[in-house]
């Protein structure tokens, strides 16, 4: 793969070992390793010569333009082979024809208004925003525009506005300079769209290019001219022949199950190809910067577009609606659409804090009562019209008893300054002075545990990539025989690793070069080891368990010759007749696979643990788990999961013992009560684990059905989180309401109610515990990498102006913990350590983070570390050189910038300390760490 930020690809072989040894670094995640196929084989320089000979518009290959193209306002970032700024229509169906001679990816963009990384690639980029912003035509009377791909929204908006009461409906939050081509792209939708639809619903024709060099003009198509134009022949009669041959085979699909929903804006619109729609090849293409609408640049290069006009109604009034969250107002959408407004947008008071902190505000503008708030927007012809629409709704919501708070905004300043304050949510949110720069979405790939606690404690969804699959690396087995070797085991462990990959099972569903798994039970367990010997040569070697433990044994098969068994199988083998063989004949239960960890299973698990990857063994047969965890506690090493459960008992005890961590299937609730209570039994003093929950929603798993006991004891709706953040009513979808008590689990969206459901049973302390479940899987984790795990300090040392031993003032709280080792407990920016000491039990050593997460404060309360000589139950009278700087606390210093403290009370020391300078600059700001340190 070559760099994308070079291009010379490499070429000397310095570089090259430079680059090869680079890539391979411990938690690189690569972006060449996301590059298109081929694009590394592109003669970048031969194809730049080519375009500038061509073009009358600009060819710019440089650096500094690749580092600006490399971006968009979505997280994603990826250099462009280069860039092509197009004059014309000419310039475009050139540039296309170049990269089709070199073999380069092209891709059209607007002005990189994306959230999802469409308009960033490896590929030429085609910007027409610069030049392409001709309007060609506007027609009042028949309501439609022709436009170039590089016109902006607002540029056609807003004089059609002001002559004719027209506008373009769709009017996404960037409409004063997102362009049409962008917008084309993603099918934009936006305020508005209530009124209007979406950008497809608003695109009559197009006039494209196809990467192979077919300029053609499509749009709605009857079934006469179809067939005329199918029977010419040519390019084009072979795309329209195709996309019919694909309508007639998929029709009945399409008509039943492509989904019925307003805001569907990704995707190819294969409905817009059925007969009753008039194959309207626009509409069917509609979708990313520059391509056909909703396809994502993905099918041809938008060079024209011909859109449609709706009636802008010149007076409006805005109607502002307060909820106690979001949630609430998203739940009241559909009740809002049925009187009509022309215009519907929700925000939060997280968007309304940030802009405060941002020194805007709404000038005289006060929003009602509430953290989540609807802004419907009702039209008409006259002020009084508007406002009567407006009227209307208040009425009707107000007799409700969940009455919303509303306002009622009828002069046009005050609600365009509301409608400037949504427009502004994403860099409000995104830059605010009093934290960290924010990005957008609500989750994050991490790839080490430092990583994980950053994101989290930023209020986002940390995701830890894992794998999962049956064949892991290729390395299945045949007859007895390895399909893989340690030199291919070793090069795609680096490469998923590379990828940010950190946790996997070794093996899933069927014996590989690994070992052997444990199988499933009943009916399914017949099944699948029929696909067992067709993926390996042989079914499951489950034998009688050399165990007399109960619980310590695979999944049970069906025994020697039951009709049942020899119905099944013979039903498999009817239905694959290549099938060798008979059926297996099992001997008495309990059953263990006798194929157990192999040499290449113990490879990758040593491997893994010199990662410091985390190893799941569920899935893993009896005997090959016990060989994995042998290796795994005689290295002392932490990194286990067992993520739903398909471990044994005996097994959740010994990754416990390790200090990993077990989270049970969640299913039912009353069986995960018990498996719950039956683990907690099982926990080791020495780490603090907490409890969690395997969904398994990768693997569909079945989710939990209603509980039995439910009518006596059953979920009361309205709820509240366990936290008491958030009221839950019933979930309704459409016309369906779901109750836990009566559907269990029906959906992903009901464990909220699950929750509640295990609450019922098993009380408020569950929770609490399952609470500090992601603080439980990163402990482990920072054990897997080399953290010292959670030990006592020792009660003799002293302060420093550098800290105390190894809890170093001024340091990251990466480096702390590399440093110190896992504290006692982490809450918000205050971490803790016990003492061992005889005398000072429950006395702790504690710190408190600067907001950037720097150390700015060591403090103990143990009596044996002090300050030259002076330490906590030291009379006061020795203290030496210290002022009063606040009630209770004396400060001196320390040199090197850093300030010794001293809490004082009652003629004795309470606390020793020392803080930077910036956590003991001010009164003010001394009491606030001395207060995050749990000293006050």
């Amino acid at each position: 793969m070559s760099d994308p930020q070079s291009s010379t690809r490499w070429t000397h072989p310095k570089l090259a070992a430079w680059r090869e040894a680079h890539s391979r670094r411990p938690g690189s995640v690569g972006h060449d390793l996301l590059m298109p196929e081929g694009a590394d084989r592109v003669d970048d320089k031969a194809l730049e010569r080519a375009l500038a000979r061509t073009l009358k518009g600009e060819v710019l290959f440089d650096a500094g333009h690749r580092a600006i193209y490399s971006h968009d306002s979505s997280n994603y970032r990826q250099a462009p082979l280069g860039v092509v700024v197009p004059r014309d229509e000419d310039d475009v169906v050139a540039t296309l024809a170049a990269c089709r001679d070199h073999g380069a990816p092209v891709l059209p963009r607007g002005c990189g208004t994306s959230l999802s990384g469409e308009t960033c690639n490896v590929a030429v980029v085609i910007d027409a925003s610069k030049h392409m912003r001709t309007i060609h035509e506007v027609d009042a009377g028949e309501r439609y525009a022709w436009v170039q791909p590089g016109v902006i929204r607002d540029q056609l908006s807003h004089p059609c506005e002001a002559q004719h009461a027209l506008t373009f409906g769709p009017d996404t939050a960037t409409h004063a300079y997102a362009t049409f081509g962008g917008m084309l792209g993603n099918n934009s939708c936006g305020i508005h769209s209530v009124m209007a639809g979406r950008t497809s619903d608003n695109t009559h024709e197009l006039d494209v290019v196809t990467y192979d060099g077919l300029r053609m003009r499509v749009g709605p198509t009857s079934h006469e001219e179809l067939e005329r134009i199918v029977a010419a022949g040519g390019r084009r009669g072979e795309i329209y022949g195709r996309m019919r041959e694909l309508r007639d085979r998929h029709a009945g699909l399409i008509r039943e199950r492509y989904p019925d929903i307003p805001r569907r804006v990704s995707g190819y619109n294969l409905d817009e190809l059925l007969p009753e729609k008039g194959f309207n090849v626009a509409r069917a293409l509609v979708g990313s910067e520059g391509a056909l609408v909703g396809s994502e640049g993905t099918l041809a290069t938008v060079i024209g577009a011909k859109v449609r006009l709706v009636h802008s109604p010149p007076a409006r009034s805005l109607l502002v609606l307060g909820y106690p969250d979001v949630y609430h107002a998203a739940d009241r959408v559909p009740e809002i659409l049925d009187f009509g407004p022309i215009g519907l947008e929700g925000i939060d008071r997280v968007l309304v804090d940030a802009r405060h902190a941002l020194g805007k505000h709404e000038g005289q503008v006060a929003l009602p009562d509430g953290n989540g708030f609807l802004l419907v927007e009702f039209g008409g012809d006259t002020g009084e019209e508007s406002h009567e629409r407006a009227m209307e709704c208040m009425e009707q919501l107000g007799k409700g008893s969940d009455a919303p708070s509303m306002q009622l905004l009828d002069d046009p300043a005050d609600a365009a300054r509301l409608w400037e304050a949504r427009e502004d949510g994403l860099g409000a949110t995104a830059y605010n002075p009093t934290g960290r720069d924010q990005w957008p979405g609500w989750e994050r790939i991490v790839t080490d545990p430092f990583e994980a606690r950053r994101v989290a404690n930023d209020g986002k969804l940390a995701v830890i990539l894992g794998i999962e699959v049956s064949r892991l690396f290729g390395c299945g087995i045949n007859n007895g025989i390895p399909q893989c070797d340690k030199a291919q085991i070793d090069r795609e462990l680096d490469e998923v690793y590379d990828l940010g990959v950190r946790q996997m099972q070794i093996i899933n569903k069927f014996d590989n070069a690994f070992g052997g798994v444990a199988g499933d039970r009943g009916n399914t367990g017949t099944i699948v080891n029929s696909q067992n010997q067709q993926e390996t040569g042989r079914f499951w070697d489950m034998r009688t368990c050399d165990s007399e433990a109960a619980d310590d044994h695979d999944r049970e098969q069906t025994t020697t010759g039951t009709p049942a068994q020899d119905a099944i199988f013979g039903a498999v083998f009817s239905q694959n007749p290549l099938t060798p063989g008979s059926a297996p004949l099992y001997p008495s239960a309990p059953h263990c696979n006798n194929l157990g960890l192999s040499d290449l299973g113990e490879h990758v698990v040593r491997r893994m643990m010199r990662k410091g990857m985390i190893i799941d063994p569920d899935h893993l047969g009896v005997y090959a788990r016990r060989q994995l965890l042998s290796i795994v506690e005689a290295e002392r090493y932490s990194g286990l999961v067992s993520s739903h459960t398909w471990s044994t008992p005996d097994a959740e005890r010994r990754i416990l013992r390790a200090g990993g961590f077990v989270t049970p299937y969640a299913g039912g609730s009353t069986p995960f009560v018990q498996k719950y209570r039956e683990l907690q039994a099982m926990r080791d003093p020495r780490w603090k684990t907490a409890a969690g929950f395997g969904a398994d929603a990768n693997g569909l798993g079945r989710q939990g059905p209603p509980r039995p006991d439910a009518a006596s004891n059953p979920v009361v709706y309205p709820f509240k989180s366990f936290d008491g953040s958030v009221t839950f009513e019933r979930q309704q979808s459409g016309e369906r309401t779901f109750d836990i008590n009566t559907e269990g689990v029906a959906h992903y969206g009901l464990y909220a109610d699950w929750f509640e459901d295990i609450r019922k049973i098993a009380g408020d302390a569950l929770l609490e515990d399952m609470s500090y479940g992601a603080d439980s899987y990163f402990r482990t984790w920072e054990r897997a990498v080399g953290i010292t795990p959670e030990t006592c300090r020792d009660g003799r040392l002293r302060l420093t102006p550098r800290g105390m031993g190894y809890i170093r003032i001024g340091v990251s709280s990466d480096q702390l913990l590399r440093d110190a080792g896992q504290p006692t407990s982490r809450k918000g920016r205050s971490w803790r350590w016990c003492v061992e000491d005889r005398g000072n039990e429950g006395q702790l050593v504690r710190t408190a983070f600067t907001p950037k997460g720097i150390v700015g404060f060591v403090g103990s309360t143990v009596r044996r570390h002090r300050i030259d000589g002076v330490g906590a139950g030291t009379k006061t009278s020795r203290i030496r050189g210290a002022r009063t700087l606040a009630r209770g606390i004396r400060v001196r210093n320390a040199g090197a910038g850093k300030r010794y403290l001293y809490g004082v009370g009652g003629g004795k020391v309470r606390w020793v300390a020392v803080a930077t300078r910036e956590a003991s600059r001010t009164r003010a700001a001394l009491r606030r760490y001395v207060r995050l340190a749990g000293l006050r």
